[in-house]
Order: structure tokens, then sequence, then C-alpha cells
């Protein structure tokens, strides 16, 4: 089922998953210090890709690598318990700070900090609900005993209930104290993103229930289907649903469609304003300017030194005017060339400047693309890379092209990220993978097997799949000082259609 698998795709999501069947995405966190001024993260991506598939410097080219990479950068959610969430005392809750600055509703500023409260809050209700689900899950996979998964079951139904009472009693309390109609509105939204992130998970969970042959598990089908009920029912006396349209088809569209819009208008809290500038918009111009000026001085010398034996108006002078002219064009471009050929020494490829919601800078995000040869590889990648391969094969030499993206996150600690709910980055980098499968083989291969029981030929469809193999290295400094290195290996699976399945080595 399509809703089956969004929702199994979402439980698990981990360090790298799939979005859709192109495209793959990896999550890395970065705490930040607060006490060094300058925080900095590096990590190289080292892409194996098989030379069956034909990517190389010529077929694959710097703009289509920019064009398939989509890099983020934003504030982590906060880790709350439900219990911390709803506690009065905790100045960490939304749900505390939302209760404090209400007093303070009438005044503009106020207004906005309410807001952003509020859409923080939506998204630790969305981390911390999917958290539970998947302790849940976890335990049902390790056959715990029903008994104890039946308890975290009850407790998450109740502090379920209590989260959204607590929430919705705050709620009527702000529409009452506030006059402006946006605000209102605002409020509406955060409310049906809570009440549908429960109809998601809850959903899921109720079908790994009906699943389970254990019947004490299978009696908390009552509780889960009243409280997903409950949640339909308020979003219907809440008018919290989309307009009605005629066709189903498009009934159908509107579905995930406004949930994508409610989870962007929420995660607007913890996004990160960036502004992304390539070398060559930057460089480009000197680059080109200083080319032309080395031209122009050796074109001015040759004519100063050897002009002056001509008349102006002689064919000789025209000639060798036209031939050092010939020489000054082609010096100026070879320099250019050169330059460009060797600026990803000097400068990276795209350089992001990061600021915050109110526009202070907060650091910048470097990327390179470069393809290497084996033999440029750091010491042991390459006994890395061939660990773990069908045991046997190890030793095996395979070609294939070699793809190093690089990319150093530098952040600078101040007033905005004392609070520490938010001090934690996430940076996330995605890649759609279509280009590399456009010389690949179809998904389906025919084969003639023998089976000797019977003597017979037999035909089938065997499956036709090609390894891409990362290594990661990431390097930060640690709050002693000491320069902390790890590695990680993943590993994603493809056929002619897109990405099968991705996997951590």
């Amino acid at each position: 089922m399509e809703r089956n698998d969004s929702f199994w795709r979402e439980l698990n999501e981990g360090d790298i998953n799939f979005r859709d069947d192109h495209q793959f995405e990896l999550k890395s966190e970065f705490i930040l210090d607060p006490n060094n001024p300058k925080n900095t993260l590096t990590q190289e991506f080292y892409i194996f890709i098989p030379s069956s598939l034909q990517i190389n410097e010529t077929s694959y080219s710097k703009e289509f690598f920019w064009h398939d990479e989509t890099n983020l950068v934003r504030y982590k959610t906060p880790k709350l318990t439900f219990k911390e969430l709803n506690n009065p005392q905790n100045t960490q809750s939304p749900l505390a700070k939302i209760n404090a600055l209400k007093t303070y509703i009438y005044q503009s500023e106020s207004l906005n900090k309410l807001m952003d409260e509020l859409k923080l809050l939506g998204n630790i209700f969305r981390s911390s609900l999917r958290y539970r689900i998947n302790e849940i899950v976890a335990d049902i996979d390790d056959y715990r005993t029903p008994e104890i998964t039946k308890q975290r079951i009850d407790i998450l139904i109740e502090d379920l209930k209590m989260t959204r009472r607590n929430y919705l009693n705050l709620q009527e309390e702000l529409c009452l104290l506030s006059n402006d109609l946006l605000f209102k509105v605002n409020i509406k939204h955060i409310d049906e993103f809570m009440s549908l992130s429960m109809d998601f998970f809850l959903t899921g969970l109720l079908d790994i229930v009906r699943h389970h042959p254990e019947a004490q598990l299978q009696s908390c089908d009552g509780d889960l289907c009243e409280l997903i009920k409950a949640e339909i029912e308020h979003r219907e006396k809440n008018n919290l649903l989309p307009k009605k349209i005629k066709g189903s088809e498009e009934r159908n569209e509107s579905v995930l469609y406004r949930m994508g819009l409610l989870e962007k208008f929420t995660l607007e809290a913890l996004m990160l304003n960036v502004y992304r500038q390539s070398w060559l918009d930057k460089y480009g111009g000197f680059a080109g300017a200083f080319a032309a000026g080395i031209a122009m001085l050796l074109y001015m010398s040759l004519f100063a030194w050897k002009a002056r034996y001509f008349a102006i108006t002689s064919m000789p002078f025209v000639l060798l005017a036209v031939v050092f002219y010939i020489l000054k064009d082609r010096l100026k471009e070879g320099i250019k060339k050169f330059f460009y050929a060797q600026a990803f020494r000097w400068f990276p490829d795209y350089s992001t400047e990061i600021l915050s919601p109110t526009g202070r800078h907060l650091g910048k995000l470097n990327e390179s693309f470069l393809f290497i040869k084996e033999e440029q590889l750091p010491p042991g990648f390459l006994a890395i890379r061939n660990f773990d391969f069908h045991e046997e094969l190890q030793s095996l030499r395979r070609h294939e092209s070699i793809i190093r993206y690089k990319k150093e996150v530098t952040l600078y600690p101040n007033a905005e990220m004392e609070n520490t709910r938010r001090r934690e980055i996430n940076t996330i980098f995605r890649m759609n993978v279509h280009h590399f499968l456009e010389k690949a083989n179809n998904a389906l291969q025919t084969v003639l097997l023998f089976d000797p029981s019977k003597n017979q030929i037999v035909e089938r469809q065997m499956p036709k799949v090609y390894h891409l193999n990362m290594i990661i290295r990431d390097a930060y400094i640690g709050p002693d000082q000491k320069k902390i290195v790890g590695i990680k290996k993943f590993r994603v699976v493809v056929d002619k259609n897109g990405i099968k399945r991705v996997e951590e080595l």
C-alpha cells in the first residue's frame, strides 16, 4: 500500500534514505560549541560509480552534478518528550513559552515570537510522535512481550490526549485574546498539522497491530481507532479540511499537496536563509580581466618592440598587427582556461552564506566537486571500499569512476544560538541519480537456466542492479580542541527504473 510505504519510509528515517525513485538523501548533524567562536564541519563524499554506467568527466559535467545535487541547512528539531512538552515549569517547552508570551499578545514583536513557538511546537510534536512509534515498532521487531508493547501504546495514547488537550485549551485562549485574523488562521494551520501527523503515524501503527498474531496487542485496536476518529471529527468540526473538489483524482491530489504546504509552513521555525554563489559569479570577472590584462601587456610589448620599424600605412605593419592580435587573443583564452582548470585548488565551486531568520550572518558553506583517480583517494579508502564486497571478491579490481564532493560548514555562534533548543544543525545532502541510469541495462534480464532434476531449460526474469558505493569522512574540532574524524560507508542499489534501496554498511 502506498500509505504504508510512506509510513515506513518516514519511520525509518536515519542517516541515509531515499525520497523517491531517483533521489536519495543523507542527513548529518552538527552540534555547535558555544565556547568556540568558530565551529567547522568538513565532509568529503567519495562516490564510486561502475564504469558500465559511462559516468566520467566527459559525459557528466560539473553543471550536471550541481543540477542533480541539493544541499540544505537547517536547525535540528529539538528533542523533547511529551512529558517535558507538557510540563508548565519546563522553560524549553514551546507550550510553556507560549503560555508566558500570551500576556504580550497585543505587541507585534510578541505575536511573531508566539507564531515561531507554535511552529516549533508542531515540529517537536511530530518528531516526538515518530520517535515513540519507532520505539514501539522496535519492540515488536525484537519480539518483546506483548504486555510491554501494549503498555507503551497505552501510555502513548494518554500522552497524546494530554498534549492535544493542553494545546487546544491554549489555542482557544490565544484566539480570544488576539484580534489578528492572520494569526488566528495560522494557529489553525498548526492544529491541522498536529492532527494530520497523529492520523498518519497512528494509522500506520494500527496496521501493524492488526497484522500481529498476539491477541493482547490487538486489544489496542479499539483505543487507536477511537483516537484517530476523534482527530478526524475534530478536523471536520473546525473546518480543517481542504475545500471540496468535484473529481476524485483532484481530491486525492489535494491530500498530499495540503500536507506538503503545512510541513513547509511549520518547518519555517527551523529553516535558515541561504544565499548561494558560484566562484565564477564571484571571481569570474576578475579572472577574465586578469587574463585580458596579461595578454594586452604582451601585445603592447611586442607591438612597441617591432612596430616602430614599419610605416603605419604599410602592409608589413598591418600583417604584424594582425599576428600580434591573434597571439594576444589566444594567450588571453589560454590564461582563462588554465585559471578555470586550476580554480578548484583555490576556490570552492559554490559558496553559500548562511543567515538567521532575522538576517544575521551565522556562517558559510563551501562546496567543491571533482572526478579523481584511485591513487588520489585518502590512504586506506580503497581498502574500505573493497571491504565486505561479496567476501571472495574483495581483491577483484573494479573499474569505477570516482566522484569527490567536499563541503565545509563554518558557523559562528551568537546570541541567536544561545537558545539550547536550536543549537544543533542538520545538513542534508540530496542527490538525483537519473543521469547515472541513462546507459543502464534493462531492470529485468531474460536468463536461460538449466534444471538438472528435469533436464529442462527454464526461462527466468532476473533483476539487473548496479551499486553506487559511498564513503563519507566527517572531520570537526571537539570541545577539547582535538580533531575528531568519523568514516561511514553507504550503498545505493539502483536499476534502470531508479533506486531500489539504500544501505548503511
